[in-house]
Parts: C-alpha cells; structure tokens; sequence
C-alpha cells in the first residue's frame, strides 16, 4: 500500500469519497455505515468511458496530528464488540466536536459524554496517542456511585477493507467506573478485559492487498480468522524506564500506528513457525488484540513472535544496568532503599555483591565462619533465598548453585551434598566440561597451615524446573517459558508440586480444602497449555491458561492413592494418582 500507484489512487479516492460520503444515521443500532451514495454532478471523468473500473473508494488518510484531525475520522456510529464472543453488546455515536452518546444494549440505557484526543499517558512518545472519554448520568443508568466519570488510556485507530476499528486501553493503577460498570461486557470477568474495548464500523474500502510485501515488521493484530490476521504495521518507539513499584530498570517500547493507518489482511501460511507465541489463547481469538514481531514471505504469514508486555500499555525490550549502592547493612538500587534488617538477617554490613541477571547476590558478614548470603529479586523486590555459609558458586542459573559450611557442602536449598575429611573448606570452584565437577579447597587441620585439594562429580540439581517455573512468574516471556518447559516431557500437560520452597509466585495461592478438610500438604497443579481443565475426580474443576496455578490441600499419602488430579486438553487427558513424588532424594515434582 505504500507504492506510487496505490498513493495516485488514495488521492482520488479523496475527491471521490468526500462527494459521496453521507451522514451516519441518528438511530441506536449496531453500525454498518451504509449510506445511500450520490452522484457528484461536476465529475464527469467517466462518462465516456463505460468499459473502465471507478476509481477505487479511499477515505481521507487519518490524521493524527491533533485530537480535531482524530476526531474528524472518528465521527460516526461505532460498535462495541466483546472481545471473547464478538458480539456487540453496545454503541457509540460520536460527532465532529468530541460529544458523544453511549448505548449499552443488555440494558437499553443511553447516556451522554464527551471524547477528546491528547498526548500518551506518560508523555514518552510524541504526538497524539491518548484518550479521555467521559460520561454522565451514570448514577441513575448504571447504579454507579459516581454520576460522571472518565476513563483515559491510549488509543488505536485503523483502517482496513470493510471496516474500520478504534481500541481504547484504560491505563493507571485502578480502574475507572466507565471499565468496571458501563463500557463492561456482560461476559467479561477479568481485570485485563474490562480495561480494553474495541470499537468497528464498516466501510466501503476497497484496499489492494500488497502482494510484494515482505520482511519482519511489528504489528498490532485487531481480528482474525481460521486462516487470516488483519495486521496494522507499528514502528518501535524505545525508551529507558522502570517498574513503578519496584523501580526495576528495562528498555520499554511503545508501538506507534501514525504512519501505517491502514489494517491489512494477511493468510498464514500452514507451515508457520509459532513456537515464540507465548499466549495460543490470545493468538487463536477473533481479536488477538496485541502486538507480534510477524514476518511475511510470498504474501503470507510464515513466523510470529509476541511481544513481552510489561505494564500500562509499555512492553519490555530488556533489563538494563540497576545502578546499585551499599550503605552499611542496607542496599539501594535504582533510588529505592532496602535493609537486611528489615528482612530479619542481622549483619555489620555488606562485604561485597554480585548483579547476575535480575538477582543482587549479596554477602553481608556474620562471625568468623560464614557469612550471610542473600539472593535478592530486583525485578520484584523480593529476597527469593537466604543462608549461611562461604564460598558461594553458581552456574548459568541462580539455583544451580553449591556454598559450603566447614567442612560441608549444600546446595541452593540447603540440603548437604559432599563433606570432605578435613577442618574447614576455604574454597569451591567448577571444572570438567560443562563446569561437571566441583574442586573443594580445605584446610587439612584446624591450625589452618595445610591445605589439600579435592574434586568430585558435580551434584545433580533435582528441582531445576520448580525455579524455572519461578523465574517465569516473576517475569512472564517467551524466553522464560521456553526455558521452563525444556524441562517438560513433550506430551506433559500439567506440572504437579507438593509443598515447594517458598516463593512469592504461590504462597498467596489460598489452598482449596478437599472435601472440606485442609490436609497436611500443599499440592500446586501448573497448566503447561491454555484451557486446560484441572480437577480432583469429580465434574468441578477448573479451566487455567498456560501458567496458571491451582492450590489444593491435602495429605498426601504414603501408601496407596485414594484422589486423582485430572488435567484435560483439546488433544487429550492426564491423570496423576496423589501420591509421594521422591524417595531418596528430595524430588518436589513431577510432569504428567
């Protein structure tokens, strides 16, 4: 659509289409912008040449320079469209000053407001991207405490062939009553659907498809269907910036639409690479309603990427540098403040630290034997461990790690796993390809003159994948659930955990009672696919997406199993009799 020829007829579909365009009708009803098209009397170009096609209809190219230029394409009757089922389920009128009207259909109830365009809602990205709708008479139509209220976010805006469509995204910390009580579909019960509404109207467009188009581009996917995505092209908008709470530093994007209004269609081709597709629930809806890295060859879709989304309408690139400093027994990083003390670990201060990843790996003294080691989680503001000891290693991962205490070594959960027949060991280290041995350093006596050297296998890390699993709670990405699931059994459609280290990610799951007696044992079932159905034996259960976290508690027997817990998928069933995970070691859980 960007080549000369279709630019000469965009141009005179300007003429054209400003002729014969017409006025939405006044009547509250689903919009299908028919109108009833005349004949401009002054243009004859085509009267002598019967045989030859019109020019095709292009409106006006969307402007969106200022909230006035967005309003003049905006004007009109919208549909309201419920992003699960697709039905419209209310409508917006809105005229060339901003006023509009709102009909909400499960009710029949109309009331009135206003919409204006203005700056993005944290002024990173230049030029018109936000917007403010307000709306009165709330009270005595929708039983809200508020009378008048306003919701306000970004927007989007395109065009494709046959319809046009307008997405507004609430952003903030809490949402408005518009999202909770008024634009609310009435199937929509998650937070995330109630904060984001996609308008559409039909056209009369007649877009050439751009069969030459090829390459990898971002783009933001309004609808779908079994074969086809409608694709708006988005140019990459990158910035430094933080998580709010946590002060977390990362390279966040925007995606700006404002060179690319049109909405294209494009097949996906049956051989499509959609591995890095994080969400398949997002991927397979009618209105996807997200951005993906797409790239297109011979016309069609032949690999999509999701975006990692961070927060308020802000996707995450990557981490950056936290600028970290050590004060005592405290630590700041990135302007917030943090004490040891506050987490109960006593110390004189911290020697020394370590920034691996999203982890502050710190070690603070405690006496003339070990030290307190605390891995700290900048990303959530969380100390994931903490322990006593020396000699701390750790590999590519954080957990896959060994410290010692006198004449022991432990692992990441603390469990001993080696002791050498000495004093005390004053030094740990990997070798062997692959890092496949650890050499122990110790003093031979407790006079501390002597040393000896000893190498061993390296210990097996048995719960890798319970951190992994962790790793991807704290910061949802295809890369970290890629890497949790290289873990999983191919055919594996739930991850059973009985009473895992705490972590953040599950402790404030409040476990269901079965049978109305809370057991002994935490017992955590993880959905490894959207949709998935967990139960305990029994018709009640309940649907997780990929990720999702299910708490039950119970006993876990010893001798034979007396529950099942049932995951069920589009391609099948697995079922995992209750029962001891581990013997010897200590396992804390299994895939099925």
């Amino acid at each position: 659509m960007k080549n000369k020829l279709i630019k000469k007829l965009w141009v005179l579909g300007v003429v054209f289409s400003l002729a014969l365009s017409a006025c939405a009708s006044q009547n509250v009803q689903p919009a299908d912008n028919d109108t009833d098209i005349e004949e401009d009397e002054d243009d004859d170009r085509h009267n002598n040449e019967p045989d030859e096609e019109p020019p095709m209809y292009v409106p006006e190219e969307i402007d969106f320079s200022t909230s006035k230029s967005v309003l003049n394409f905006v004007k009109g009757s919208w549909n309201l469209i419920d992003l699960d089922t697709g039905e419209v389920y209310g409508v917006l009128e809105i005229d060339k000053s901003g006023a509009v009207s709102y009909t909400y259909y499960p009710t029949d109830v109309t009331v009135s407001g206003n919409l204006m365009f203005r700056e993005p809602f944290d002024k990173k990205v230049d030029g018109m991207s936000g917007y403010e709708l307000t709306l009165t008479g709330l009270e005595e139509n929708f039983g809200c405490w508020n009378d008048e209220d306003t919701s306000g976010g970004n927007f989007r805006i395109a065009q494709s062939e046959g319809k046009d469509y307008m997405f507004f995204e609430e952003l903030g910390n809490g949402g408005s009553t518009l999202g909770y009580e008024v634009l609310r579909s009435p199937h929509a019960d998650e937070y995330g659907v109630m904060m984001r509404w996609l308008f559409t109207r039909s056209n009369s467009v007649n877009y050439i498809p751009n069969e030459e188009t090829e390459g990898t581009f971002n783009a933001f996917v309004y609808e779908r269907d079994s074969e086809n995505f409608c694709l708006q092209q988005v140019d990459e908008v990158a910035f430094e910036t933080y998580k709010e709470y946590t002060s977390f530093k990362y390279m966040g994007a925007y995606y700006d639409e404002r060179k690319h209004p049109e909405a294209v269609w494009y097949p996906l081709a049956s051989d499509a690479d959609l591995k890095d597709v994080l969400s398949e629930e997002t991927l397979n809806a009618d209105h996807p309603i997200t951005i993906y890295e797409v790239t297109i060859s011979d016309g069609k879709i032949t690999k999509m990427v999701q975006a990692d989304r961070s927060e308020y309408g802000i996707y995450e690139l990557y981490s950056l540098d936290q600028d970290i400093e050590i004060d005592g027994d405290c630590f700041t990083i990135n302007d917030c403040k943090y004490c040891l003390s506050d987490y109960g670990i006593e110390t004189s201060g911290i020697l020394d630290y370590e920034v691996f990843g999203d982890h502050l790996i710190m070690r603070a003294d405690q006496g003339l034997h070990a030290n307190n080691y605390v891995v700290f989680n900048m990303r959530t503001a969380w100390p994931e461990n903490t322990f006593s000891g020396c000699n701390f290693v750790h590999d590519d991962h954080v957990w896959d790690s060994f410290y010692t205490f006198m004449d022991t070594v432990y692992n990441y959960e603390g469990y001993p796993v080696a002791t050498i027949d000495g004093w005390e060991i004053n030094d740990l280290s990997f070798a062997g390809a692959g890092n496949s041995q650890l050499v122990i350093s110790y003093w031979t006596d407790r006079s501390c003159t002597e040393t000896a050297e000893e190498t061993i296998d390296r210990p097996f890390s048995y719960n890798d994948p319970i951190y992994a699993f962790a790793d991807y709670r704290h910061n949802p990405s295809i890369d970290t659930w890629k890497e949790f699931m290289s873990y999983a059994p191919q055919d594996a459609r739930m991850m059973i955990m009985i009473n895992p280290p705490s972590d953040e990610s599950w402790i404030y799951y409040q476990p269901e009672a079965v049978d109305g007696v809370q057991g002994l044992d935490y017992v955590y079932v993880i959905a490894l696919q959207d949709n998935t159905f967990i139960n305990l034996g029994s018709e009640e259960g309940y649907i997780l997406n990929k990720g999702g976290i299910h708490c039950y508690s119970l006993t876990v027997p010893e001798g034979g199993t007396s529950v099942t817990i049932h995951a069920e998928t589009d391609d099948g069933e697995s079922i995992w009799p209750v029962g001891m995970i581990t013997g010897k070691e200590d396992i804390r859980f299994t895939f099925e």
